[in-house]
């Protein structure tokens, strides 16, 4: 070992050493700053997408809500730490109650539940579940979804980019 190491790792321990105190009550070693996972909280603003069946019913509804409808996607989330929650607004669509959003996050990533109640859609007596995983980076959301329809089935190919709004 060079003699300028020997001086910096003998620097090192006496530091170390100092930090902790003989009985170990001093204060914690620090070994750097952490990086914080993002926030999925506020609101969110974009759209969504189905290639395969649809979450809102039927497949000529499926097309119409890729278009304009699915183009106003609004997400207003909370996020604790570890589980986000929140609801799903889309543009002009009608209905009674509200899509509801909830999973867990690590991180970036959040794998969700988007549950959509009877009374939501076209076909009253129907509801919708979806599960997916989305990631956070530079204040976008992007992700995919699937699930299943209760009057029209399942559906796939869901696909969303939300960005955070001020």
């Amino acid at each position: 070992m060079k003699k300028t190491d020997l001086g910096v790792a003998v620097l090192v321990a006496g530091m170390l050493a100092g930090c902790g105190g003989a009985s170990g009550t001093g204060a914690p070693l620090v070994t750097g700053p952490s990086a914080s996972a993002p926030s999925f909280a506020g609101v969110w603003a974009g759209s969504l997408s189905e290639t395969g069946g649809s979450m809102m019913g039927s497949r000529g509804m499926g097309s119409m809500m890729s278009g304009s409808m699915m183009g106003r996607a609004t997400w207003t989330l909370s996020d604790d730490g570890s589980v986000v929650t929140g609801y799903m607004d889309l543009g002009p669509f009608g209905g009674t109650g509200r899509m509801q959003m909830t999973g867990t996050k690590s991180g970036d990533r959040w794998n969700f539940t988007m549950t959509i109640p009877d009374g939501m859609m076209p076909e009253n007596a129907c509801h919708s579940t979806a599960i997916g995983t989305c990631t956070f980076v530079n204040n976008v959301m992007n992700g995919t979804y699937s699930g299943t329809n209760s009057c029209a089935g399942t559906f796939a190919g869901g696909s969303m980019m939300l960005t955070h709004q001020p």
